[in-house]
């Protein structure tokens, strides 16, 4: 509706779940479930720079591709030329097991899918809803 706000109140303050899910879409168990799946500290990769952390990798390494689940870099961190380092270092590996790089993107992300453009990804996919997630892939080389 428009005009209408909708504020999200912690269960701690008494907020209603039900009234929560109904305006806003979140369900606690769903996002714990969704969690529990995507969680895997086995994959979880934490960036550091002078010993601090700041960021992770999530990285899965399919038959066909590597799959960057995730990177993240603080926002104090970003800027100076990180995340290409690493994407670049992943293109790298991809192409020397004879692999593409695959990832997906927020579509409001335009800074993040610039930065995939111009290492050479392209947009093959979008989903989620509204196609809210744009999914890109580096050209798989020749064997």
């Amino acid at each position: 509706h428009p005009g209408r706000q909708r504020v999200l109140l912690p269960a701690a303050q008494g907020g209603d779940e039900g009234l929560r899910h109904r305006n806003l879409g979140w369900d606690e168990h769903v996002q714990r479930e969704h969690h529990a799946r995507a969680f895997n500290p086995g994959r979880w990769q934490i960036i550091t720079a002078g010993g601090t952390a700041i960021g992770m990798l999530d990285i899965e390494h399919r038959p066909d591709e590597i799959y960057l689940a995730r990177v993240e870099i603080h926002p104090d961190h970003q800027g100076h030329g990180i995340g290409t380092r690493l994407v670049s270092a992943l293109l790298d590996e991809a192409r020397q097991n004879g692999k593409a790089l695959v990832l997906d993107v927020l579509a409001v992300n335009h800074h993040a899918q610039a930065l995939y453009q111009q290492l050479g990804m392209t947009e093959v996919a979008r989903h989620g809803d509204g196609n809210i997630k744009i999914t890109m892939r580096s050209a798989r080389p020749h064997r």
